[in-house]
């Protein structure tokens, strides 16, 4: 299931409710233009910036072949100081992007490329 934004709650109310006043309908628009100008403004965080970096290393690592995230971090020198639980949440990222895959054998989660 999708979130539920502001921008979508207030985009269901316009499409779903064509009878309503004229300076509500004005109101709710301006909402909505604000919602976008926030959107666009919106920079990238040092960490984030980071993490995409970190990212395409990961990606340039994975093969088709199943591996672990320790396994994934023995295979490039600038993951070897990462923790498991950041590569993991590297890799879940990339899984949610649709750039790799993750299935579980057994107790343990492996990931491979889409």
């Amino acid at each position: 299931m999708e979130k539920m934004t502001n921008k979508k709650a207030l985009m269901y109310v316009v499409d779903n409710f064509a009878e309503m006043p004229a300076d509500v309908a004005e109101k709710i628009n301006a909402m909505i233009a604000s919602l976008d100008k926030k959107s666009t403004n919106r920079k990238s965080t040092k960490t984030q910036e980071q993490n995409e970096s970190l990212k395409e290393v990961v990606m340039s690592v994975l093969t088709a072949e199943h591996k672990t995230a320790s396994e994934i971090m023995k295979l490039h020198d600038e993951l070897k100081d990462l923790s498991n639980q950041k590569v993991a949440s590297l890799l879940n990222a990339l899984v949610k992007d649709g750039k790799v895959k993750k299935s579980t054998e057994g107790k343990k989660s492996v990931f491979y490329l889409a």
